[in-house]
């Protein structure tokens, strides 16, 4: 995943400096050819100037490689990012005009080419510098953050922990750490506190919303990390192992770096990034058109439960996500107003097994609820949710925290995906379907996860709604 992201944020530097490049060139010839003197205006379109067009990428990539344009600028100065655009541009002019005097190139404008030069340092600095503060809020406002859980408190995990702190704007929020000692419990060390020991791992993860566990510990130290990997696969949760003994590993697994630290990392979960952003970005179109379509019916909606019913048109209730995050999720309104109080009632009536609570005659839903439940309109301010990053439009369906408090270890994996509005479930009988078959289609989901699994999803969950199947 490290190795991905970083791969992922160099493919977008190049792109974004690409993209000045050309845009530097075109306002190079709009000034010459606009605003300079009449004697040096005008430019003849020659085969020369297209060999030219040709050339500019290929020798900005080039140089740019020598120059590490296209690493990371999160910890460089203004004047070290302008420096080094300019060197880097000021051989890419110097290899332009090398090139037009070996091929005796004449038609091909000198102005234009410096112009262009001058211009595209301009252009590449304030786009690197625009990146750098678009990450710095990012990460300063809490988007992207993976939160850690460190096994280990020793000399291991205070180098993890320098490192992290070196690069903060990667977005790691440490959590804690694990002791092997329990009387080290509640204790701080290196500014973080020591939540348990490795046996109180799996109580920790469901207390805490946990991306990933960090395993900083020495070989002679490493006993039980077997086990840690254990807990952590089973929930859903990632696995790194900072360590200096990979070479015994390394035909098994694929080994990443943080800053020079090797890692050797294991995950059960879906982490190819790449597709992951499509997903993310399929989520704010659907969400999107979901939205703009839908938003006369969502008046009318508005106005029905007012007028048949007391209470407020939506119910917001608190569900868990990815990784066990909180969050409030929308529905419209479908029951009485003082129905979670009912519902101690009526739980001897549960007509599903597992946690989850529910029953086909339920008398809190109203009239009206009872059509919105049926044709899954109840869900649909839920994209406000996908729009937020809370939800997907596919993927596990969101529960609430109690219900998760009685999840078996192998049923808490399911909250290793970010939760959605439909998923396998929906297409498989909705609430026909017992509550230990639904968590394996939830899990058969995470493990066979694609791109193309969320269209096919997305796809027959429209006939379904459309047809009012299996919900109630």
């Amino acid at each position: 995943m490290i190795r991905e992201r970083q791969a992922l944020i160099r493919r977008v530097y190049i792109f974004w400096d690409l993209a000045a490049n050309s845009l530097a060139l075109y306002f190079a010839y709009m000034i010459k050819t606009n605003f300079l003197p009449l004697n040096v205006r005008g430019l003849r379109v020659t085969d020369e100037i297209f060999m030219t067009l040709v050339l500019i990428p290929f020798l900005y990539y080039f140089w740019g490689q020598e120059m590490k344009m296209f690493d990371s600028v999160r910890f460089k100065s203004i004047w070290q990012i302008f420096a080094n655009s300019a060197k880097t541009m000021g051989l890419v002019i110097i290899s332009i005009l090398v090139f037009f005097f070996v091929m005796k190139f004449q038609s091909v404008s000198r102005i234009l080419i410096f112009l262009y030069g001058g211009i595209a340092t301009i252009m590449i600095t304030g786009n690197k510098i625009l990146l750098q503060n678009i990450i710095h809020f990012l990460r300063k406002n809490g988007y992207s953050k993976r939160n850690v859980l460190i096994v280990g408190s020793g000399k291991k995990a205070q180098e993890f922990l320098e490192t992290i702190h070196q690069q903060e704007v990667m977005g790691i929020r440490v959590v804690g750490l694990i002791d092997k000692d329990p009387s080290t419990i509640g204790q701080y060390r290196h500014g973080y506190e020591i939540l348990g020991t490795d046996q109180d791992l799996h109580e920790i993860l469901q207390v805490y919303p946990i991306d990933e566990v960090v395993c900083a510990v020495p070989f002679k130290k490493m006993d039980n990390i077997q086990k840690v990997i254990d807990v952590c696969e089973e929930v859903g949760v990632t696995v790194r192992l900072i360590s200096n003994f990979f070479r015994m590993l390394i035909a098994q697994t694929t080994v990443e770096h943080l800053n020079g630290l090797p890692m050797l990392t294991f995950s059960s979960t879906p982490n190819n990034l790449l597709p992951l952003l499509f997903k993310r970005g399929l989520d704010i179109i659907v969400a999107s058109i979901a939205l703009i379509i839908f938003s006369p019916f969502f008046i009318i909606i508005s106005l029905l439960i007012k007028l048949t019913s007391e209470g407020p048109v939506f119910f917001v209730q608190e569900r868990c996500g990815l990784n066990g995050r909180r969050f409030p999720m929308l529905k419209f309104r479908t029951m009485v107003q003082d129905a979670e109080v009912l519902k101690a009632n009526l739980a001897g009536m549960n007509e599903v097994s597992g946690p989850v609570f529910k029953m086909k005659n339920d008398p809190r839903v109203t009239w009206i609820g009872k059509w919105l439940r049926k044709s899954s309109l109840d869900e649909f301010p839920q994209f406000l949710n996908v729009l937020k990053g809370e939800m997907s439009v596919v993927g596990p369906r969101p529960p609430v925290p109690s219900e998760v408090k009685n999840y078996e270890s192998w049923q808490r994996r399911r909250l290793s995906m970010r939760p959605g509005i439909t998923c396998v479930w929906q297409i498989s009988g909705r609430s026909n379907i017992g509550f230990d078959e639904w968590m394996r289609l939830d899990l058969k989901y995470i493990d066979n996860w694609s791109f193309w699994l969320d269209l096919k999803i997305i796809a027959k969950t429209i006939p379904i709604v459309v047809l009012c199947k299996g919900a109630y």
